[in-house]
């Protein structure tokens, strides 16, 4: 009994005709330029007042090793790097 109701399921999906879509060729994708600013520098006593986490954030988006480093360190090299 199963093999006929599975032959006149397969009948039915051949017979159903395909219809094919065509999408349209897309345009060429300009580009366009972000300028980003500069963050503003951070002042001497900015600096100071700073807690280790963000000294260390600060250093190394300005190319500073903060590997084994402490707080009073990388203030020290933050102001000098900086030029405060």
């Amino acid at each position: 009994m199963s093999m006929m109701i599975r032959r006149g399921v397969t009948r039915a999906v051949k017979a159903v005709p395909v219809i094919s879509y065509v999408k349209p060729k897309a345009k060429p994708v300009e580009e366009t330029k972000v300028e980003t600013k500069a963050e503003p520098k951070a002042s001497r006593k900015e600096i100071e007042s700073m807690p280790y986490f963000s000294l260390k954030s600060l250093a190394t988006k300005n190319g500073i090793e903060v590997a084994d480093k402490k707080t009073a360190e990388l203030r020290e090299a933050l102001i000098e790097k900086l030029g405060l």
